[in-house]
């Protein structure tokens, strides 16, 4: 539920990041991302539009996926197509506040390239 701050994570100010370590290198192969709806305190999609999906091997050196995008109040949006190989991963907004609900991360792992499904963020 969107009921409290709790249930959300977003930027105190502008600059703001979440990020996470799978552990291991893995080969990503998409991403499930939905807002803060406007509903909640007036987030809404403007706290992600503009938002980078990025990777790194190091947690040091960045490198950009994919730009957010087009996203609507209060829906989860598929990224699909997505390459590259990462250990750290995290969505950063250079220019604004920063505001997710949900975050699911795709991604093969393993010698036999097993698919795998990590929910990073869930708050409905």
């Amino acid at each position: 539920s969107w009921s409290s701050a709790a249930s959300v994570w977003g930027s105190a100010g502008t600059g703001g990041w979440i990020k996470i370590d799978v552990g291991s290198t893995v080969n990503i192969t998409d991403t499930d991302i939905a807002p803060i709806p406007s509903s909640f305190e007036g987030w809404g999609v403007s706290s992600l539009n503009g938002a980078k999906l990025q990777g790194s091997l190091d947690d040091s050196a960045w490198t950009d996926i994919v730009t957010l995008s087009g996203h609507a109040d209060n829906v989860r949006k598929s990224y699909t197509g997505l390459s590259g190989s990462y250990r750290y991963f995290r969505i950063y907004m250079a220019g604004g506040y920063l505001g997710i609900g949900d975050w699911q991360l795709n991604y093969t792992a393993g010698a036999t390239g097993n698919r795998r499904r990590r929910t990073l963020l869930r708050t409905r």
